[in-house]
């Protein structure tokens, strides 16, 4: 809902190629990829092929499903895997993914290292709930102002910093150790 509203309110396109995004990179006009939003590439394929090439424009990104980071301004060769997509996920991006199980949190994905927000629309309000995350010294800086009552969780993905402070809407904050690499 969040890209048809920006779509109705901005006229932005929710499917957009690669030269709306990179106008004066030669190499995203050469290509079928495009972008869902400014968060995520998507590169389709539609024949047979168990692989194929890639362009990843200016920047990080990330595979989805791999969890396997880039450079950008490059070629790669990726494998197609279950009859699905590759997609990328730039540096710098929450993405809001519903979860499978019904009443499971809405799980939010960080893409560290460049602060990031995301404005997700609540169709029964007609309003908008705010997620923010930053890089803030050594922790990640997480903020969400719902105006829906949902439970969220966080899901840092190559998050080198070592812990995440939660704002918590009474009282202080809270510093989190985290694990590993990649958290919830």
């Amino acid at each position: 809902l969040s890209y048809g509203k920006d779509a109705r309110d901005r006229g932005s396109p929710i499917l957009r190629p690669l030269v709306y995004e990179w106008p004066d990179d030669p190499e995203a006009a050469r290509t079928d990829e495009f972008m869902v939003g400014d968060e995520l590439l998507v590169a389709p394929g539609l024949d047979a092929a168990e692989q194929r090439d890639v362009y990843l424009p200016r920047g990080i990104w990330t595979e989805l499903m791999s969890g396997e980071r880039f450079k950008g301004r490059q070629h790669i060769r990726v494998r197609l895997r279950d009859d699905r997509p590759p997609i990328f996920v730039r540096n710098g991006s929450i993405v809001p993914l519903q979860p499978e199980a019904e009443g499971a949190p809405l799980e939010l994905h960080y893409f560290p290292s460049l602060g990031a927000e995301f404005f997700l629309y609540e169709d029964d309000r007609d309003d908008i709930s705010q997620m923010h995350a930053a890089p803030a010294g050594d922790v990640l800086r997480l903020e969400i102002e719902s105006l829906a009552a949902r439970s969220y969780e966080w899901v840092i993905h190559s998050a080198q910093e070592k812990r995440v402070r939660v704002a918590a809407k009474a009282g202080g904050d809270e510093i989190v150790n985290l694990p590993g690499d990649s958290s919830h």
